[in-house]
């Protein structure tokens, strides 16, 4: 079967995703605050996301990696690293330059191994904005060093003249891709990696692009893993 596939429908946005801010507790955690009325986290104790810092592994073979400029730090240089207070899913957000407002942060987006060269279309690897985000598990509940595999979704804006396109690990969307890892390491620490596994083979995303009014998914090898840890 091949590994990239036109469908006619285009590439959807950015969806404007409205959350309920709801009082949480998580033990030895500090917890944000609603926004403000100009949209600002205002972090500190009263409940809401958990604001969190991202450290990327940044090893040889990871596709999704840092601009090695230190952590990711929630509410730092416009950066997003939090815990849902209503999901308890994981997000990081690196934004894209508004206005004035210059880009502060990238990640590193490598998708230019193709699970099969010949399907391979024109793409963009190297630094970007981006978003990460996993789906379907509470951070909060799990516990200790269990792996429990997850959706991650995103979407990659390597250059501010074309579309973002999304990615995913979720084999439901996307054939052929594979799921990720998380695993609570500590209290308040988690790890979540996309790896080869035990039979040796790689972590698998895809990618949608719109492309002349259609839709097209390619399979790339992506390997990349994070640390999650509550902001103090």
């Amino acid at each position: 079967m091949s590994s990239k596939r036109i469908l006619g429908a285009t590439l959807a946005g950015c969806v404007v995703l409205t959350l309920a801010w709801a009082m949480l507790a998580l033990s030895g955690s500090a917890l944000a605050n609603p926004p403000d009325g100009n949209g600002n986290h205002n972090h500190g104790p009263g409940g809401g996301d958990i604001p969190a810092t991202v450290t990327f592994r940044d090893a040889d073979l990871d596709s999704i990696g840092s601009d090695f400029g230190g952590p990711y730090i929630d509410d730092v240089d416009r950066v997003t690293a939090e815990i849902a207070g209503t999901t308890g899913n994981f997000r990081l957000n690196v934004p894209k330059a508004r206005g004035n407002k210059p880009v502060i942060r990238e990640l590193f987006f490598d998708f230019s191994d193709c699970v099969d060269a010949a399907e391979c279309g024109p793409f963009y690897p190297g630094l970007g904005t981006g978003v990460i985000r996993t789906v379907g598990v509470d951070l909060r509940a799990m516990d200790e060093n269990v792996y429990t595999p997850v959706i991650v979704n995103g979407f990659y804006k390597p250059d501010p003249d074309i579309n973002a396109p999304q990615y995913h690990f979720n084999p439901d969307r996307c054939p052929g891709s594979t799921l990720i890892t998380v695993r609570r390491i500590a209290v308040d620490t988690w790890e979540i990696e996309a790896a080869p596994d035990g039979d040796g083979n790689d972590a698998v995303a895809c990618v949608e692009e719109s492309v002349g009014g259609n839709r097209i998914v390619t399979l790339y090898k992506m390997r990349f893993q994070l640390t999650v840890t509550v902001a103090p």
